[in-house]
């Protein structure tokens, strides 16, 4: 995937929107473990990986986007209280 400063307004809200949904899943996750936890590459409704010349994972993209919104910790793959509002957020408008 481009990084974020090169993709254009459409692409970063399609990303935003996306990450949202895999929020519902990984809010999901992380409550079923109950720790927080949650394993990005679990499939779901969303693609586990999708190619840009063979190499990238797209599910790794999302988790990247949603460290940046502060919505998992910065280390490992844990949700945080914003996810589950966001997530929640989403559940309203599917």
């Amino acid at each position: 995937m481009k990084p974020l400063s090169d993709l254009n307004a459409a692409e970063v809200k399609f990303l935003h929107v996306f990450t949202r949904r895999a929020l519902i899943n990984w809010c999901a996750q992380g409550l079923a473990n109950g720790d927080s936890s949650f394993d990005p590459t679990v499939p779901g409704d969303l693609p586990g990986r999708l190619s840009h010349g063979g190499t990238n994972n797209f599910a790794e993209e999302l988790v990247e986007y949603a460290r940046s919104k502060n919505w998992i910790s910065k280390k490992g793959h844990f949700v945080l209280g914003a996810a589950y509002k966001s997530a929640t957020g989403m559940l309203k408008v599917l």
